[in-house]
């Protein structure tokens, strides 16, 4: 049906798009205006975050709205973030 496919989109948004008004529904803020694009990084505990925020300003100067979510940890585990798809880039100190 039609609100199941919805509950599974909103499920999988982790975002309500919908609310109920009586019998009929009403669209929420992220649904009327959508999601923020999402880019998660990983930095490497050892890169000077002057840099990191140099390296990533480009990314929020778009005309999208981008939800930058960052994580600082050791090059080996942001490595297997980003092979696990946890993570959509890694900015390390050491090559690869």
């Amino acid at each position: 049906t039609i609100s199941g496919q919805l509950q599974l989109l909103e499920e999988a948004l982790g975002e309500k798009l919908f609310t109920r008004l009586g019998r009929g529904l009403v669209m929420t803020e992220v649904g009327r205006g959508g999601l923020p694009l999402r880019l998660f990084v990983g930095i490497s505990d050892m890169v000077p975050q002057l840099i990191a925020h140099r390296v990533l300003q480009p990314a929020l100067a778009v005309s999208l709205s981008v939800h930058l979510i960052c994580e600082e940890s050791s090059p080996e585990h942001l490595l297997v973030d980003l092979a696990e798809h946890r993570l959509d880039v890694v900015l390390c100190d050491t090559p690869v």
